[in-house]
């Protein structure tokens, strides 16, 4: 049997833990057509719970759902190519296949043959609206679900304001398609859909995606392991949730590394689990060796205070003195640079790790 555990990319299939109530919220949202803006804490499984519940219902031809991820996007023919290549991803109907790549031969003057090669040819200053029409189009076969995920990429560009104008003027004109936005940094997001003036202000419903309580978890890990003959301690679950602080994805990294360190019907117990995140150490010390290697001493003294007083407040005369940081302000501008970074993540009233192997890293090194 496969290591039935993923921490990396969309979580699908066997490794996918269903969420009855936010799929539930997603489906009537999806029924009332109203645009969706789905937030939660980072590797929360925001993008996973949204493919797999439009995913599903696509492969029952009850809808199409089109995914276009615009991280790393720095230009509008960016935007053109991924919600092209979206949109050759579907699995349309071939008349409508057909009939959609008509269209796209006369706007680009090009024969039709698909529809991300095509539209690499053209300069026309509309392409991205163009793209966005046939969406409209689509939904009158089958209804469209779209998911622009990691949509606050789009602050990134030189004509940002420009572009999600236009998207969303596009967006207004299409109430029967029903468009969810994702994204992984909230505060950027907040940018977008939130302050005065922002390009989507009371453009789309705020759907939070929360941690995945541990009494609901715990069992569904339990029979992954089972299912691979292996036997988990109890008193192994709750240090390997304190330390993803219950984030789904870092608990599903834990769980990958127990199962490559644990045999077909093995026990898994504390030595064990110590095993296993000495081997994630290991196999990520060359990562972190470079991020640290570009830090300044002052994010290094604040990176082993989070590490080692994961409670204390960064500009408490305690905190301050154990790292010997100068003062408040310097621990406060190494704070902003490694959230800048996102090396920290602020949870609750602290702030921990964005991956908590790198807490252990830290902790483990005997020479800073």
């Amino acid at each position: 049997m496969d290591n039935p555990f993923q921490y990396s990319g969309v979580v699908e299939d066997a490794a996918y833990l269903p969420r009855a109530e936010i799929e539930k919220q997603l489906l009537e949202y999806a029924k009332s057509r109203q645009n969706l803006l789905v937030q939660g804490p980072r590797r929360v499984g925001k993008t996973s719970v949204v493919t797999n519940t439009f995913e599903t219902l696509q492969r029952k031809k009850k809808c199409y759902f089109l995914k276009a991820d615009f991280f790393g996007v720095s230009s509008l023919k960016g935007v053109r190519d991924i919600l092209a290549r979206a949109l050759e991803q579907l699995p349309l109907t071939a008349q409508l296949r057909r009939k959609l790549s008509a269209q796209v031969g006369k706007i680009t003057g090009m024969s039709a043959f698909g529809f991300g090669v095509n539209w690499r040819g053209t300069q026309r200053e509309q392409m991205v609206e163009d793209i966005l029409a046939m969406f409209a189009e689509i939904n009158q076969s089958r209804p469209l679900v779209v998911f622009f995920d990691e949509f606050q990429s789009l602050l990134d560009m030189p004509i940002a304001d420009e572009v999600l104008g236009r998207l969303r003027s596009e967006i207004q004109r299409q109430p029967n398609v029903f468009y969810i936005f994702a994204g992984s940094d909230r505060l950027r997001l907040r940018e977008i859909f939130f302050v005065e003036n922002g390009p989507f202000l009371k453009s789309a419903a705020l759907l939070e995606v929360g941690l995945i309580e541990r009494e609901t978890f715990i069992p569904w890990l339990e029979d992954r392991f089972a299912e691979g003959k292996r036997k988990v301690d109890t008193a192994v679950w709750a240090p390997l949730f304190d330390l993803a602080n219950d984030v789904p994805g870092d608990v599903q990294q834990f769980c990958h590394a127990l199962w490559v360190k644990s045999d077909r019907g093995g026990r898994i117990d504390a030595r064990l689990a110590e095993d296993a995140l000495n081997y994630l150490v290991n196999m990520q010390e060359s990562a972190f060796l470079d991020f640290w290697n570009f830090l300044s001493e002052n994010q290094r003294k604040l990176l082993r205070g989070v590490a080692t007083m994961p409670e204390e407040g960064h500009t408490s005369k305690g905190f301050l003195e154990r790292v010997q940081l100068s003062s408040s302000s310097a621990s406060s501008k190494a704070m902003d640079a490694m959230l800048t970074r996102g090396a920290l993540w602020k949870v609750g009233n602290r702030f921990a790790f964005s991956n908590p192997v790198m807490k252990l890293w830290i902790l483990r090194r005997e020479v800073f």
